[in-house]
């Protein structure tokens, strides 16, 4: 029998740990209104009950009748949050932005929505170690922004009503944004300093949760316990290591059988997941195989958006139908129409008709800016209706889904996500905070090569 008044009454296991305890009494009193406290903080490493935590919290909110919202920094993380949590989640980038093109240039610049919903709100930010606190605007990149996701999440936030409360969540030992050090959505102190916000954190260090890859949350502690004493090195223990061929071979197996929400290959970089990408689609397509074939996996590599469709960058698709035999070629680029298989951020498969740029699957950072910049430009000469919006969406080759194999993928690509078996490449490891966050991947099985 749930005891409504108290929020451990929501917890879905008995005898939570001192921690977990502390922190649920600490956030039903920060979600009261007349807590003056603008934010709280939940750092956890794996294993330690933030996702028990957050369920318990959902259900104390909706039996208090608070609204919220949850949010989480790409799509994956989304979905995985919504599934656990029987939530419906968005991108924090869906949650706080419009997009607004300039027809002369082609770019996309993000613009702050204002926040529609006067009633005050609790706002959950699961992943929050990923949530950049710098303006990240790459040149020739074709979305911009003036100020950091960080910054622009708390002025939405407070917009809608000055009394709105924020939940970080995540785990401070996983890479920080890109080009960054820390975490800083996760440093209490850099919120109070920078944007004069009151608030606490608790952080979360009693693993609670064992299961199959109980092994795993041991390497994972001891990676943590490495990170929090400075050190460069770690040895992992107790973890099955393979050639390239046999783990290509064991994964695609396991590809075979379970789908890609399963197993997944991290490598530290481009060329090492080419090389695992590459070997795989040879097992299964034959050392002949196309640059796309019927069935193949993609990684979404670019936000998409087109026709009430929208595809996150680090979303897996399927090549449900590709005709090579109809490639277009426009400003020295190629395209082709394809139709591919998704999944909406509640879970639901949707099918998607549209193009497919062929040279970012050989080019997963990025094309060239000058690539892209001839692109724009010659379709912006062709093509009035995109002219006169300057919207990617009304054409069909700027507006092209960019996309590259998705058997094996990056760290950054992988943060967020979760797969039953992992195939780690250990050549190289940039630092403890990558290892940590790959390993921390794997729920059953760790496998590296």
């Amino acid at each position: 029998m749930i005891n409504q008044n108290n929020i451990l009454g929501y917890l879905q296991f008995d005898c939570p740990t001192f921690e977990q305890k502390k922190a649920l009494y600490e956030m039903s009193a920060f979600i009261e209104t007349t807590n003056i406290n603008d934010f709280y903080i939940l750092s956890g490493a794996a294993g330690t009950g933030k996702t028990s935590i957050t369920t318990a919290l959902i259900g104390y909110l909706n039996y208090k009748a608070i609204f919220y919202n949850i949010a989480a920094p790409t799509g994956r993380a989304a979905r995985i949050l919504g599934r656990k949590s029987k939530t419906v989640n968005s991108t924090i980038h869906s949650l706080i932005y419009n997009s607004k093109p300039t027809p002369e240039t082609g770019e996309i610049n993000f613009v702050l929505k204002t926040n529609p919903v006067s009633d005050f709100t609790v706002f959950i930010i699961d992943e929050a170690s990923m949530i950049s606190s710098k303006i990240t605007n790459e040149p020739g990149s074709l979305f911009k922004s003036s100020n950091s996701l960080l910054s622009d999440l708390i002025r939405y936030v407070k917009s809608g009503n000055s009394k709105n409360k924020i939940i970080f969540m995540g785990d401070r030992n996983q890479l920080p944004p890109i080009k960054e050090t820390n975490s800083m959505a996760l440093c209490e102190e850099y919120l109070k300093g920078k944007f004069s916000l009151l608030g606490t954190s608790q952080l979360l260090t009693e693993v609670k949760r064992q299961e199959d890859g109980s092994y795993i949350l041991k390497n994972a502690i001891h990676i943590r316990e490495a990170i929090e004493q400075n050190l460069s090195k770690v040895v992992l223990h107790g973890i099955e290591k393979q050639h390239l061929e046999t783990a290509t071979s064991k994964y695609v197996k396991a590809y075979l059988n379970n789908g890609y929400d399963s197993v997944i290959s991290i490598g530290a970089t481009h060329n090492m997941n080419s090389a695992f990408n590459n070997v795989v689609r040879s097992k299964i397509y034959g050392k002949k195989a196309k640059s796309i074939e019927k069935e193949d996996l993609l990684l979404v590599t670019q936000t998409w958006k087109r026709n009430g469709y929208q595809l996150y960058s680090g979303d897996h698709i399927i090549v449900k139908e590709v005709d090579l035999t109809n490639i277009e070629s426009v400003a020295g680029l190629h395209f082709v129409p394809v139709k591919l298989l998704s999944k909406t951020l509640e879970g639901n498969e949707e099918v998607i008709e549209d193009y497919l740029l062929l040279e970012s699957i050989f080019n997963p950072g990025g094309l060239k800016p000058e690539q892209e910049n001839k692109l724009r430009h010659e379709r912006f000469t062709k093509n009035k209706v995109y002219r006169e919006s300057g919207n990617t969406s009304d054409d069909r080759y700027v507006g092209a889904i960019r996309t590259t194999y998705g058997h094996s993928i990056t760290c950054n690509k992988a943060q967020g996500g979760e797969w039953n078996q992992v195939y780690l490449n250990s050549y190289f490891m940039p630092t403890l905070r990558y290892q940590y966050t790959a390993v921390t991947r794997a729920k059953q099985n760790l496998t590296l090569y």
